[in-house]
């Protein structure tokens, strides 16, 4: 395994604060946990494969910029990340986990804001507050594929809406679909998962496929289920581009696996403008012969809003191609002035 970036801190003697830059060259390494400690820089970079993560012990707070940028993974699932007056600059593909709060922030297009990869438990979510956001065309926060982890071969899929039963039939089975908003598809085998999550705030990651069961050696592997975002902007959130947490199609194979289910969306904001796409959508069953995956779920989107001129699509359908689609999800929207 490569080695972690190490930091690099420059200051102006004039300065109240100095810069931190976490750069590990573009190679996939080890960790580079933060020193225990409190910390306060006006800009911190993260980039090029570095990941910089935070321990209950680690108190940072940055005053005007943190950029993520070509691959930077910033972990703040423990400690205290303060950043609530400074700006939010992502560049290329970035990921973060936990919570956070900035001032404003603007995703120009190419860039794409997501959170990390789940696997059997619930590790890794998104939650960010904002007093203003600008998603442009062709920018992105997608999780798409961050939540629960697929099956494998005769394995259920991950999660509260994976599948049940223990059946091994060896006759190339397709597995059934992750349930979350809806139910997941029926495969030729085992037993659907159960629905789960809240209509209104929706913060549970979407359930994974369940594998193929391929004769017994050889199921393809079911496909993800969607991650979880919590997004709160008191002024105006703009979409022109995309926010998203759908499901993972199951793979071909000989018995598909099933798609995964779509994740959460939960956003609370004051303005909501713009022209672009969200979606919670489930996977596709895995499509081969001689029987497919079932189709996932879709998730769950809660919008809730003061003004609304966004015109772009909200869905949560179920995924389409399998054995049998997968079940509709939820998506609720409700304007702050009305009582429902």
């Amino acid at each position: 395994q490569a080695g972690g970036a190490g930091s690099v801190y420059t200051k102006a003697a004039a300065a109240t604060n100095g810069d931190l830059v976490m750069d590990n060259n573009n190679v996939s390494g080890a960790d580079s946990p933060v020193v225990d400690g409190t910390y306060t820089v006006a800009n911190l970079t993260v980039t090029k494969k570095a990941r910089t993560v935070l321990s209950a012990s680690d108190t940072i707070t940055v005053t005007t910029n943190l950029t993520v940028s070509t691959d930077g993974i910033l972990v703040a699932n423990s400690g205290t990340f303060s950043s609530s007056a400074a700006t939010l600059t992502v560049a290329g593909n970035a990921t973060m986990d936990g919570v956070f709060t900035f001032a404003s922030a603007t995703l120009p297009t190419g860039a794409t804001l997501t959170h990390e990869t789940n696997t059997t438990t619930a590790v890794n979510k998104l939650d960010l507050t904002f007093t203003t956001l600008t998603i442009d065309s062709g920018g992105a926060i997608s999780l798409n594929a961050k939540g629960y982890a697929g099956g494998g071969n005769d394995t259920n899929g991950s999660g509260p809406g994976g599948a049940t039963g223990t059946d091994n039939p060896c006759l190339s089975k397709g597995g059934p679909g992750g349930s979350y908003g809806g139910s997941g598809g029926a495969g030729g085998y085992r037993t659907v998962g159960v629905t789960y999550g809240s209509l209104t705030a929706p913060t549970d990651l979407g359930s994974g496929g369940t594998g193929g069961d391929g004769s017994c050696t050889s199921g393809a592997l079911g496909g993800a289920g969607g991650g979880a975002l919590k997004l709160t902007v008191s002024g105006t959130l703009t979409v022109n581009g995309t926010i998203s947490a759908t499901g993972a199609t199951g793979a071909a194979g000989f018995g598909g696996g099933g798609g995964g289910s779509g994740g959460a969306l939960w956003l609370a904001v004051g303005t909501f403008a713009g022209t672009g796409a969200i979606s919670a959508n489930g996977g596709n069953g895995g499509d081969t012969a001689p029987e497919t995956g079932g189709g996932g779920a879709g998730g769950r989107v809660a919008i809730t809003y003061t003004t609304k001129t966004h015109t772009g699509t909200i869905t949560a359908y179920g995924g389409a191609t399998g054995t049998q689609a997968g079940g509709a999800g939820s998506v609720y929207t409700k304007a702050a002035a009305a009582t429902n």
